[in-house]
């Protein structure tokens, strides 16, 4: 007897389950990233330079197409070259095209949850042209850190500008900030 019970039970379980809306959140979907290991960068690189940035000014380059709720901006960063592992710079400096985060597009809701929340975001870069003061918590003193050199994967483009190996979504994989040692103050050895 117990046992049909328990049979019975579960037979009105399963139908209970089977008849219940399924309240699973839907999954989100990822963008895929290509991986930009060192061989990879190099390979596809047509210049690898030490560099410092100089200026950043507008560009009127059409932006890549994405379905982010913000515009892109086309940007040239001018660099000084100081020195090619792979490649040869036209001159002393060369100039970079990138793009930055602009207005929101047209028809999207500035206070909607799409305006306010980036999922799965583009890697852009911003290049740093001159020295940042730290005032260290508890120091007298100030800290400079020094205007960064940065390490460039490159391809060429037709016009002669250059622009990040990994592409206009994600050329943060193809930039390498370059700095000193941090001194004591701000957590280094010195």
């Amino acid at each position: 007897m117990w046992t049909r019970i328990v049979v019975l039970v579960i037979v009105a379980a399963g139908i209970l389950i089977c008849m219940a809306p399924t309240q699973a959140p839907a999954p989100e979907p990822a963008r895929l990233i290509d991986d930009w290991p060192y061989d990879k960068l190099l390979k596809h690189a047509d210049l690898v330079v030490f560099t410092e940035a100089l200026k950043t000014e507008a560009s009127d380059d059409k932006p890549p197409g994405h379905s982010w709720s913000y515009e892109f901006v086309a940007q040239n960063t001018t660099f000084k070259v100081k020195h090619a592992l792979k490649g040869k710079a036209e001159g002393e400096q060369i100039r970079v095209l990138h793009f930055k985060f602009g207005e929101l597009k047209k028809g999207v809701n500035p206070k909607s949850l799409d305006a306010m929340i980036i999922v799965d975001g583009p890697m852009l870069v911003a290049f740093r042209s001159g020295a940042v003061i730290v005032k260290a918590k508890g120091e007298e003193e100030n800290t400079v850190l020094p205007t960064p050199e940065y390490l460039l994967f490159l391809k060429q483009m037709k016009d002669g500008r250059y622009e990040p190996v990994s592409g206009r979504i994600d050329p943060a994989q193809s930039v390498r900030e370059v700095s000193a040692p941090l001194d004591k103050v701000l957590g280094g050895g010195k």
